[in-house]
């Protein structure tokens, strides 16, 4: 495991305060894809015990659901064991689970065939979502409201270049009026450093021997968000717990938060840094688990628990994100 800065020191604690609280609490796990019917049953479990506990209202899941792509009938029945093993308790506890796509959760198809049928047979039949998003991606690209809140589900697996539709987003933030905004898609928009990462993240273009990540589309998406009042975006796609602060032209911080440790197969982050060199690292963890953010007047305070052993999770110092003059205007 990586050493953590001295901010954020682990504290013992299994769960959270289950003190009522007048904020907005929500959860963000992502990538549980492992051998036991796609997924790793037994992080699984540990994690929807603790959410159980957690008094979220919501959770936001990243992508990488199960170990894909697979054939249709595969998938039907890995994505059946996931929901039933995670989503299925949480929604019968009053918990909604908001679900985007992963790279692993595509589906290999004969020619002509429907790709996106497993999916919306198992996860959107057991999770609905609102069909709010562009016509081309309902179902996949959506926003939700809750609360003071607006959640944006950003699909990027529409075409070989992994990228939302701005047009849309642009559309929907200009006549938001709900003050706090949180981003959330599979892949990160500031790729860590190192052979254990991944390098495609936001933007990335694959033609043949032709890859690489257009940053101005990136820089574009982070424009629009935090134009709006957004300073936290939330990913998966690694394997592991990683915080991030990218500072902006504003002078504010934009926030990725990387929860990547539902139980897929963890990865040592051997070098540390960034692939930008202006992103600073604010904790890193190669261990299972997820977040838990707190939305309140003035900020949203985010803690990372890290899984420590069966049924037993580590709570690392809260992160205080502080609010935008936007959003506070909104409010």
């Amino acid at each position: 495991m990586r050493a953590l800065p001295a901010l954020l020191l682990l504290s013992s604690l299994f769960a959270l305060d289950p003190g009522k609280s007048p904020n907005f609490r929500f959860a963000v796990a992502g990538d549980s894809r492992g051998n036991d019917e796609g997924i790793n049953r037994a992080v699984l479990e540990d994690l929807r015990d603790g959410l159980l506990t957690d008094q979220v209202s919501l959770v936001l899941f990243p992508g990488d659901l199960v170990t894909g792509p697979k054939d249709h009938e595969t998938m039907v029945r890995y994505f059946k064991a996931w929901n039933q093993t995670f989503a299925a308790p949480l929604r019968k506890a009053g918990i909604p689970v908001y679900p985007c796509r992963g790279n692993h959760d595509l589906v290999k198809v004969e020619a002509g065939a429907d790709a996106l049928a497993a999916w919306k047979e198992v996860i959107l039949a057991e999770n609905p979502v609102p069909a709010n998003g562009p016509a081309t991606e309902l179902g996949f690209t959506y926003a939700v409201a809750a609360g003071e809140n607006l959640f944006l589900s950003l699909d990027v697996y529409g075409s070989n270049r992994m990228r939302t539709d701005t047009r849309w987003l642009g559309s929907l933030l200009a006549t938001n009026k709900l003050p706090h905004i949180f981003a959330f898609s599979h892949v990160p928009l500031y790729n860590l450093a190192g052979k254990a990462a991944h390098p495609d993240g936001y933007g990335w273009t694959s033609q043949g021997s032709n890859k690489f990540q257009s940053r101005e589309e990136r820089d574009g998406l982070v424009g629009l968000l935090t134009k709006a009042g957004a300073d936290a975006y939330f990913c998966g796609h690694d394997h592991w717990l990683d915080v991030a602060a990218v500072p902006q032209n504003t002078g504010r911080l934009f926030w990725q938060f990387l929860s990547g440790g539902a139980g897929a197969p963890i990865r040592t982050w051997s070098q540390g840094g960034y692939r930008d060199p202006q992103v600073s690292n604010v904790g890193h963890a190669d261990q299972f688990g997820y977040m838990v953010a707190e939305v309140g007047r003035e900020a949203t305070v985010v803690t990372v628990r890290e899984r420590v052993g069966e049924h037993s999770f580590t709570n690392w110092a809260p992160i205080r994100v502080p609010h935008s003059k936007a959003a506070q205007r909104l409010r």
